[in-house]
């Protein structure tokens, strides 16, 4: 169906005002014209809506972006402070300068450099063992027995010949159980999976996500993970500049709900005024979404989904010391319980002052404790425990630290029953120019990757819709 172009359909807007029907705001863009109205309205101005955005708006459409916070970035605002840069947790990217980071940044004009980090380590019994990150390294890991190295060779041929697309999904326990697996490759795969899937619970982590992340790992050997050089502030100045290059972004303006007339999403409500487009990507996480959109404007399965998608959860600690306790600049795995760190501005000496150090460690917690205060208070003093052992002298160091409890690490845990083909679509089935962008949706990777993919996948669904 053709929709009728931005001039048009106000004039329609304007016929049913005087009516006393819709009321469009018209606060004016040089005070002549109606302020609330471009050809694509975002909603949320984390990762994904910030690369669909910027994306749609470098393509010549008119995009305005809402965000309710009074910054951007969402999961991934970056703040500064006493010279320290801190990202919010950890966060490399997956697969360097072939991953999906990369290829946004492309899409928007920018040319993506990135720092590799060292090799991961294991911290376990008080030593640190290398965590082996490309299925070379498996074979001559410290970390298995011989007796386990040739069950994993059995788990790889389960994996092989087992495909969950067409056999039906599986847990990683499932497959682990399949092959009476020892202790020891059982503490590995669970590490494996929190780094592939940032899932550690083998009872939840999913084979079919897991296949397909050891195949990519598979065309990308050398470079499984790196860091954007210069921080995340460089990539979302980026994305803010295209924006703002054909629309703008509207923050502390948190959108009420989305407005559908005839069959269509026709805007979005904000602090009492009604602002219109011709489509609308909605990239806030899918648990919210149900927030903003009536749910008769879903189907029975998107509404389902929203009810019960699960995140991961976890606690934060950020810490800024005085001086370097440790020349370490790879991810540092803990097996009991899963942790992962890193010395941060030992990959990127830029992230804090010279002669100082930047470091930054998670926690995985399940999402059914995430209520419990104790229980939070309790894990956040263990993994300050945790840190001093695997880094001794660091709280000896410390300028300050930050502890955050994040009830959203991912907006959706890769696990059994949330695969890829079973998360909210990027286009809604009954409402056209209706689109979902952001970790929650049928993106393919891991945490951010799965925003950046639906973005740019969002952003030619948009653009082709627009051309009708």
């Amino acid at each position: 169906m053709k929709i009728a172009p931005v001039n048009r359909f106000y004039r329609r807007i304007r016929d049913k005002t005087k009516s006393g029907g819709l009321n469009i705001s018209r606060r004016g863009r040089g005070g002549n014209t109606m302020a609330g109205g471009a050809e694509v309205i975002v909603i949320g101005a984390g990762l994904g809506g910030m690369s669909a955005g910027a994306l749609l708006a470098r393509s010549g459409r008119e995009t305005i972006v809402f965000e309710r916070a009074s910054f951007i970035g969402g999961r991934l605002h970056v703040v500064v402070k006493d010279g320290f840069t801190l990202d919010y947790g950890i966060h490399m990217s997956r697969f360097h300068k072939r991953g999906k980071l990369a290829e946004v940044m492309r899409a928007a004009g920018g040319r993506p450099s990135f720092l590799s980090p060292g090799p991961p380590e294991v911290f376990k019994d008080g030593k640190f063992f290398p965590f082996p990150s490309a299925p070379a390294e498996l074979i001559k890991t410290e970390l298995l027995s011989p007796l386990s190295k040739l069950s994993l060779l059995k788990l790889l041929a389960w994996t092989a010949f087992n495909n969950p697309d067409r056999a039906g999904d599986a847990s990683l326990a499932d497959a682990l159980s399949g092959i009476d697996a020892p202790d020891d490759l059982s503490e590995l795969c669970a590490l494996l999976a929190s780094t592939a899937l940032a899932n550690p619970y083998p009872e939840l982590a999913s084979m079919k996500e897991l296949k397909k992340f050891l195949e990519q790992l598979l065309k990308n050997p050398f470079e499984p993970v790196g860091y954007i050089k210069g921080g995340w502030n460089g990539f979302f100045d980026l994305m803010k500049k295209n924006i703002e290059s054909n629309g703008k972004i509207l923050t502390r303006r948190k959108v009420e709900r989305v407005i559908f007339s005839k069959g269509r999403a026709a805007g979005v409500e904000s602090d009492g005024e009604k602002f219109e487009c011709d489509a609308l990507v909605c990239a806030v996480p899918f648990q919210d979404a149900l927030k903003i959109i009536d749910a008769k404007h879903m189907s029975p399965p998107l509404v389902e989904y929203a009810k019960r998608v699960e995140p991961t959860c976890g606690v934060v600690v950020d810490f800024a010391l005085s001086r370097p306790v440790s020349d370490k600049s790879g991810l540092i795995l803990t097996p009991d319980p899963v942790t992962m760190g890193c010395l941060i501005s030992n990959v990127d000496p830029s992230l804090a002052p010279q002669g100082k150090q930047l470091g930054t460690w998670l926690q995985f917690i399940p999402a059914s404790r995430a209520d419990e205060k104790e229980f939070v208070k309790k894990t956040q003093k263990e993994l300050l425990d945790l840190i001093g052992r695997a880094l001794p002298g660091v709280w000896d160091a410390c300028e300050w630290k930050r502890e955050l409890f994040t009830p959203v690490v991912d907006g959706a845990m890769l696990k059994v029953g949330q695969t890829w083909n079973e998360r909210a679509p990027l286009v809604s089935p009954e409402v056209h120019n209706l689109f979902f962008a952001g970790d929650t949706t049928c993106g393919v990777g891991a945490g951010g990757d799965i925003a950046l993919d639906s973005a740019l996948r969002v952003s030619k669904l948009v653009r082709k819709y627009l051309r009708k």
